[in-house]
């Protein structure tokens, strides 16, 4: 979570207050749109998953008797790939569609995957969240993100601020 704090005491407070609030929900949705086009595809591949840090699949670095009854064995003779949270695709197809949500306030967006129900299926004893994976961004990318929304407003306050 990012947390800035801009203060103004001028003339005119409540229209520069709407006026800022919705400068900062268009860097907000130029954020998601880039998180969207850019980065969540990374998350469907294995350099995502080593950048990301996901947690190990049963049999992801094995071999053998043993690699071909685990998870990731089954998928491969299944499915023919191990992409991390691929198994049939439909859940990577049903992120595809862009669901991007403004907060009220210019408080922030909200990058919706919720179409991707198996994204949510885990078993009882299981510490893998997939939800929570594909939700995760690194350090690098919270930069760029942040870049992106400093960019919008930026160009606000140097067109109104006088």
């Amino acid at each position: 979570m990012i947390r800035c704090k801009v203060t103004y005491d001028g003339p005119g407070t409540v229209r520069f207050r709407r006026a800022f609030n919705k400068a900062k929900a268009t860097g907000f949705e130029q954020m998601a749109i880039y998180w969207h086009k850019a980065l969540r595809p990374k998350h469907f591949t294995k350099a995502g998953a080593s950048e990301y840090g996901y947690a190990p699949r049963q049999g992801e670095r094995g071999s053998g008797k043993a690699f071909r009854r685990s998870y990731q064995g089954q998928k491969l003779a299944i499915k023919g790939h191990t992409l991390p949270l691929v198994y049939s695709g439909e859940s990577k197809d049903l992120t595809e569609i862009r669901d991007i949500r403004l907060l009220p306030a210019g408080r922030g967006v909200r990058v919706s995957v919720g179409r991707a129900r198996g994204l949510n299926r885990r078993h009882k004893s299981s510490k893998i969240r997939m939800a929570d994976e594909m939700t995760t961004i690194s350090e690098k990318e919270g930069v760029i993100l942040v870049r992106i929304l400093n960019k919008f407003i930026g160009r606000w306050l140097k067109r109104n601020a006088k």
